[in-house]
């Protein structure tokens, strides 16, 4: 069972795989094949045995059929077309044929792909700060490593400059800090989403993630006497 943008089966689910998010496709199927035990055929560690007759060559014939019967219908219609091209149904051919077309750490063609979708990445409506942050962190994770790999910095400024307008007092807020202070780590944290969604228009206060670790910072002696409130701890 599928739709345009997930494959479904009895096991879990999966994006369909598209030009420029191998590694969460990836990650998925390797789970579902595996639920499935055929992950190891897909790998080519696990190979047919001699003789069509006998029942382990047949387990190893339906094991592989199931597992092409969920990559195919996993991926979009111009990768199928690319499969199709490869002229057999090896599925350890197949699935090598993705990694090196696909995996961004050795194609040009996928990281390119890649790259084209941060410039266009803006926050939909009805969509939390969290879920927005991490597909911004992973398209930054699928570019680690290679040639094409994205600053940290310049992804934190790529979601200053697409949150909506609503959180614009706190965006200034964010950039005046410290730059030590303005990192991927921090801009991530659940809490910080947490608090990040709960000020949007309202009066800009000051995050409890901050608050908290500027305390921690801060040498003992210049601390105030009082211990972090419970909201920080």
């Amino acid at each position: 069972m599928t739709d345009s943008t997930t494959y479904t089966c009895k096991h879990g689910l999966t994006p369909i795989l598209r030009a420029g998010n191998y590694h969460s496709w990836k990650n998925n199927i390797t789970n579902l094949l595996a639920i499935d035990d055929s992950l190891e055929i897909v790998l080519g560690t696990e190979l047919a045995t001699v003789g069509n007759a006998t029942a382990q060559a047949r387990d190893f014939r339906k094991r592989s059929l199931l597992a092409f019967g969920m990559i195919w219908p996993s991926t979009e219609p111009s990768i199928r077309t690319f499969l199709k091209r490869l002229g057999n149904r090896d599925l350890h051919t197949a699935w090598e044929a993705l990694r090196e077309r696909y995996d961004t750490a050795a194609s040009q063609f996928a990281r390119v792909a890649t790259l084209a979708r941060l410039p266009s990445a803006v926050m939909k409506p009805g969509m939390s700060v969290s879920d927005y942050i991490s597909s911004l962190s992973d398209i930054s994770q699928e570019l680690e490593g290679t040639p094409d790999e994205v600053t940290e910095r310049y992804l934190i400024m790529r979601i200053f400059a697409t949150l909506p307008e609503q959180f614009a007092n706190i965006v200034d807020s964010l950039k005046n800090r410290p730059i030590e202070e303005q990192t991927r780590n921090r801009t991530s944290s659940p809490q910080h989403h947490d608090w990040l969604q709960s000020q949007s228009g309202r009066n800009l206060q000051q995050c409890p993630v901050c608050q908290r670790q500027r305390w921690r910072r801060a040498p003992s002696n210049q601390r105030k006497r009082q211990t972090p409130s419970k909201a920080l701890q």
